[in-house]
Order: C-alpha cells, then sequence, then structure tokens
C-alpha cells in the first residue's frame, strides 16, 4: 500500500512539473526565451528590477516591478548587451555593457531618471567590453573596467576618470558611502576607504565570482579552491578573510550570494559539469552548513532578498523567480485564467503518505493564506502567506515529519475563512 501511495505521489509530481516542489521558489515573470537575467535589484520593498541579455536578437530587457514582484513590465533595449545593472533610488539607474555590433570596441554606460520607461546612453569607455559598476549616489559611482583599470564618476555617469590601472577582471563593485568600496576580481579583493584615492588588493582571496556585504565591516566572498566552491567571511572590511565553508562538490559552481544577516543568507549557481543544473542553497548559521532549495535545469543568475522571507533569483532560461516563505514551500502559478470564484481544492491524493498537492483559486488578487492543522485544531504549518495575483496555484504540503492520522487545511482571503478541507496521512 505505502510503496504503490509513494509511486502515485512521485508520478503526480512529475505530470505536474513541480519535482522540485520542496524549494520554495516559483515562477514570477518570463522575459523571453533566450535571455540570460544576470541582475536582479530592489532599491526599495516594492520596486525592483531585473537585467537580462539576448545576443540572438542584439538586445538587453529591463523588467520592472512596483509591487514587490506579483507583476513585472517588460522594457527593451535594442543594440546592447547589458549585463550589470544599480539603482540608487526608485527611478535613478545605471546599466552597463557593450554594443552588440562593435561587442568588444567599448564598455558603454545607459541611465534611466524615470524608472526604467528610458535608457540614454551617458558615456563610454573604449576598447573593453567588460565593466561592474557601483554607485553610492546618484551622481557618484566606481566602474569597474575589465583589464584597464577603476573609472569613478561625480556628476552621474557623464565622464569617467581613471583612479587606478589594473590588469584584473572585475566580478562586483560595491559602493557604500563617498569612502568605502568594495571591488572582487580575478585578482583578488580590492578596497579603498578614500573614495578610490588609494587601495589595498588582498590577494590573498581571489575571488572569481561574487562578494556580498551586509555592513561596511562585514561580507562574504565566493570563490574556488583546489576546484572546491568556498564561502569565506571577513569582519574587518575585507582586509583578512575566514573560511565558513567548502562545498563538498567539486562540480558546484556559486556565482551570487546574498545575506539577510551573519546568520541567514543564500547563495546561487550551478552544476557545471553536470547538464548545467541551477540551484540556491540556504544557511541559517553563518554559513557553516548549507541546506539545498532550488534543484532546477535552469542555471541560476541573480540573487536579491528583501528580508528572510522574501527573495528573488533570475535564470539562463529568462525567468524570474521568488520566494516568500525563505525557500521553505513552494508555490506555482498553474493558470492565469481568472476563476469564476475562489476554491480550495480537495488534497490529492488523498490518503498520502508524507507528501500531498493542494489546488486553490483566486478569482481576484488577494492576502491568501493557507494552514494546516491538527486533528485538535493546533496550527502546524503555513503552506501559502503572501499577496497573489488572480488565477490558480498549486502548493505541496510535506508531512514528512509528522505521524500518520487526520489533518485539515484552510484557505483565508483578505483575512476571511473561506474553505476548510480534511486530509488523511497514512505511514
Amino acid at each position: 500500500m505505502k510503496t504503490l501511495q509513494s509511486a502515485l505521489i512521485i508520478a503526480l509530481l512529475l505530470i505536474s512539473g513541480i519535482a522540485y516542489a520542496q524549494s520554495g521558489w516559483f515562477q514570477v515573470s518570463d522575459a523571453e526565451s533566450g535571455y540570460m537575467m544576470y541582475e536582479v535589484v530592489f532599491p526599495s520593498a516594492s520596486t525592483g528590477y531585473a537585467l537580462g541579455s539576448n545576443s540572438a536578437v542584439n538586445r538587453a530587457v529591463v523588467l520592472k516591478t512596483t509591487d514587490g514582484g506579483i507583476n513585472w513590465q517588460k522594457t527593451f533595449i535594442d543594440g546592447y548587451w547589458l549585463d550589470d545593472i544599480e539603482f540608487v533610488n526608485n527611478n535613478t539607474g545605471y546599466a552597463s555593457g557593450a554594443h552588440t555590433i562593435n561587442y568588444h570596441d567599448s564598455t558603454y554606460i545607459l541611465k534611466t531618471t524615470n524608472g526604467g520607461v528610458n535608457w540614454q546612453v551617458v558615456s563610454s569607455i573604449r576598447n573593453t567590453s567588460l565593466s561592474r559598476i557601483g554607485f553610492c549616489d546618484a551622481n557618484t559611482g566606481i566602474m569597474f573596467v575589465s583589464m584597464t583599470g577603476i573609472y569613478k564618476t561625480t556628476n552621474g555617469g557623464l565622464n569617467w576618470s581613471l583612479v587606478k590601472t589594473t590588469s584584473y577582471s572585475a566580478t562586483k563593485v560595491l559602493y557604500f558611502d563617498p569612502n568605502n568600496i568594495k571591488t572582487a576580481s580575478t585578482g583578488g579583493i580590492m578596497i579603498s576607504t578614500n573614495g578610490g584615492t588609494d587601495w589595498l588588493t588582498d590577494s590573498r582571496t581571489v575571488v572569481n565570482y561574487d562578494i556580498f556585504f551586509l555592513n561596511v565591516n562585514t561580507g562574504y566572498s565566493l570563490t574556488r579552491d583546489n576546484s572546491l566552491s568556498v564561502v569565506r567571511k571577513t569582519t574587518d572590511g575585507g582586509i583578512n578573510w575566514t573560511y565558513t565553508c567548502t562545498m563538498p562538490q567539486t562540480q558546484l559552481l556559486l556565482k551570487h550570494a546574498y545575506f539577510i544577516n551573519e546568520n541567514t543568507g543564500f547563495v546561487s549557481g550551478d552544476y557545471y559539469e553536470g547538464g548545467n543544473n541551477g540551484m540556491i542553497l540556504k544557511t541559517t548559521n553563518g554559513g557553516v552548513n548549507w541546506g539545498q532549495q532550488f534543484p532546477h535545469n535552469q542555471v541560476t543568475l541573480g540573487l536579491c532578498c528583501i528580508n528572510a522571507s522574501t527573495g528573488f533569483c533570475g535564470t539562463e532560461n529568462g525567468r524570474l523567480f521568488k520566494t516568500t516563505n525563505g525557500g521553505s514551500v513552494f508555490v506555482s502559478n498553474i493558470s492565469n485564467e481568472i476563476p469564476d470564484r475562489f476554491e480550495l481544492g480537495q488534497n490529492y491524493p488523498n490518503p498520502f503518505n508524507q507528501f500531498s498537492i493542494i489546488d486553490f483559486k483566486l478569482q481576484m488578487k488577494s492576502d491568501v493564506a493557507i494552514k494546516v492543522y491538527d486533528a485538535a485544531g493546533r496550527e502546524l504549518q503555513t503552506l501559502v502567506d503572501e499577496t497573489l495575483a488572480q488565477g490558480t496555484y498549486r502548493v505541496r504540503f510535506d508531512g514528512s515529519k509528522l505521524c500518520s492520522g487526520i489533518y485539515y487545511y484552510s484557505m483565508t482571503i483578505d483575512g476571511n475563512q473561506t474553505a476548510v478541507r480534511k486530509m488523511i496521512m497514512i505511514k
């Protein structure tokens, strides 16, 4: 009986396309096939941007949300391959990259002052096409141009002055305030504490991918050491680094990091020797241990979190994914057609063995909560607790840590309970 039920559960998960449902990440937007979503940034909790590019059609795309990632609008920028974006507020932002016709000729800096509606080229630097940018305000920014040097602007990107020559390639620029700058490169972490006049390079921590700082002193880096992905931590602004974790898989390539605090953080990457399978890993103990959240066949790229519960990631296939509970539960939008009513479906299979699927319908955009209770009415799990657009959704219930028995689950819409259903688990 248990074997048959388990087989049915696996089959249902595969058919529904959410075999990775335990990840807690669901798709919220698609920038069209062929786009690589390099960066996701949120200048505020409600307003966010995602940047992608597609070499096949010679254009970039900027996705924008003003409702915390529920809905996204697309703005296409023809003729450019852009792979870095920075917003200093909800309206003023910068992007850098290359012109697709003369790809290796120059780095171009584009700017918007109206929230991404229009983008204009404000300057360019010849003889290179790779760069990373960081701004501490609307006027003051740093651009690390690969194999050339580090440039600074104080007039909103119109003019750039060379502050340091370098033969390294950049991976990240963080500009905290007029004085403190952190950059990651192929030659190490480079730090300035006087606005770019002087630089300290720590070549002992060669960073090939990403750095993330909670503040000017506490930060994390992603690198490779003896073919293993390594997470390091600093508490003195990047002068000294200590290992927090060495990932055991040699094929694991970590590319992006985002920490909420010193304990909770996310990293994303892929198995570059294993079919380019993307993943997101999460730590809740400062990087000592990591749990996998996002096993999928799409390479994960940009990564950004608003808080410990809400985060976003971009993928190589032009998609954006979101979590609203720190990756603990998966909610999938399976249809955008407008239902004629609110409805909480019966879980299936039922009875079930540890795992079950629950569908629900929203007639309009609503604050929805779905919770699980035991037979005595005690709350056990919150499967959904967020604002969702109209449509049909699917969530996976994990009862693997519970005993066999009768359970109930309810749906609440805008604070009013609309339905309660019973389910039976048999282990």
